[in-house]
């Protein structure tokens, strides 16, 4: 597989995969945390914008755990750091399937990092 891991080598396992366009993907909000990643510093300075697709697994309360984010592709390490240190602090609902809570892996997340004009 591509790319490469935020942490560890050991990548967490999921109950059930989804790829990002999935319509059960609206069912896994973020419900605490930083709203988006920080803006790598050296990066906006540079007026440079980038863009992340990452896998990332949610466990049955809504964690990151240890090793569940990969990277897929990443424009510029900067942001892929971003992205790993984002992931790692932020909380969702969980995914519930007939009113059971399951770990997912959502697959080919795009996350872009925009200069916005002044």
């Amino acid at each position: 597989m591509p790319g490469r891991p935020c942490d560890v080598d050991v990548v967490a396992q999921a109950d059930t995969s989804v790829d990002s366009s999935d319509p059960l993907v609206t069912a896994v909000r973020q419900t605490s945390g930083p709203r988006a990643p920080e803006y790598p510093s050296d990066l906006r300075r540079s007026s440079i914008s980038g863009r992340v697709t990452v896998s990332v697994v949610i466990d049955t309360l809504g964690r990151v755990p240890r090793g569940g984010v990969w990277i897929q592709q990443e424009s510029h390490r900067g942001f892929g750091q971003a992205v790993c240190t984002h992931l790692n602090g932020v909380r969702f609902a969980p995914l519930t399937v007939n009113g059971r809570r399951r770990s997912v892996r959502m697959l080919n997340w795009p996350i872009t990092f925009r200069i916005k004009p002044d």
